[in-house]
């Protein structure tokens, strides 16, 4: 007897996980439901024989027998590496992110992907009865909620530890840094003045490096780059970073390139050069003798 967590992995039959005060179990049958229309919070009764399947213990049902609704879940472990006391019971690692985003394919029956938070990594598997299935991949770093399970194919049975989350509701506090800037920094003498648009999730601290040696706190500053900086540089590389109230970090870069678009007239007031900015002819009319001209 115990309390039915997550949702039928397996409409043509039965997969859930049933959790007691003692512990956790898997109930598993390829192609018969009992006649039981599994809601998450059941308390039922399961008779069958246990067994294992890759190193995960499973009740195979002879029956299933409905005993009341409306029970509180099992409180979710928050951990960063699964084993085997993970096994059939709620899991929750904070401040994750994947580490291959072409791994999630949305392909076959379900797919697993790896997850890190920068010191240690877990497997979780994404299956096709999920709304998560044919979602776009994670972006950032998120908080994830799932049951604990093993695919472990040989003897002694102690590694391939995976988690399932059961929906897009298992996933939270997402940490994104994301910002909008100029497709150009275009600067003359004087250097250039570029705003930026902080776009991020979830973060509550902001950290910019401008890459010249300045940065700010500020949400979406607009930074002054001189002329000496710009000037010697064919892209300047930005960085945003970011950190939620949980301490999760996230991190944006993006490279813009720089384009020196402006011709100084202070030489003299009888010098006019045009047009400007040009592509292909640029005209230069003096009434002075002009000694020599440099385009930079």
């Amino acid at each position: 007897t115990g309390i039915v967590h997550g949702i039928n992995f397996n409409p043509n039959g039965v997969e859930f996980t049933l959790i007691d005060p003692t512990d956790g179990i898997k109930v598993f049958d390829a192609d018969e439901n009992f006649g039981y229309t599994l809601q998450e919070g059941d308390s039922i009764l399961v008779s069958g024989v246990i067994d294992q399947f890759m190193g995960m213990v499973e009740i195979y049902p002879i029956s299933i027998e409905y005993v009341s609704s409306g029970h509180p879940l099992e409180v979710p472990t928050t951990l960063s590496v699964l084993g085997e006391e993970n096994e059939s019971h709620m899991v929750r690692l904070v401040c994750f992110e994947l580490v291959d985003a072409t791994q999630w394919t949305s392909s076959g029956s379900g797919f697993d992907v790896d997850i890190t938070n920068g010191t240690d990594t877990a497997v979780m598997h994404i299956d096709l009865n999920t709304d998560i299935f044919s979602q776009d991949p994670p972006a950032g770093h998120f908080t994830v909620v799932g049951i604990g399970g093993q695919m472990d194919e040989s003897n002694p049975y102690d590694s391939a530890y995976h988690f399932w989350p059961r929906s897009m509701s298992d996933y939270s506090d997402e940490v994104i840094a994301a910002f909008l800037a100029p497709s150009d920094i275009v600067f003359n003498d004087n250097g250039a003045s570029v705003p930026f648009v902080n776009q991020s999730v979830g973060a509550t601290e902001y950290s910019w490096d401008f890459g010249d040696g300045s940065s700010s706190f500020e949400f979406s500053p607009t930074h002054t780059y001189s002329y000496s900086y710009l000037s010697g540089i064919t892209d300047a590389y930005i960085t945003l970073s970011i950190a939620s109230s949980l301490g999760c970090k996230d991190q944006s870069e993006i490279s813009i390139p720089v384009i020196y678009s402006s011709i100084e007239e202070a030489m003299s007031t009888n010098i006019s050069v045009y047009p400007n900015p040009t592509s292909e002819y640029l005209h230069v009319r003096s009434a002075d003798i002009i000694r020599e001209i440099r385009v930079l």
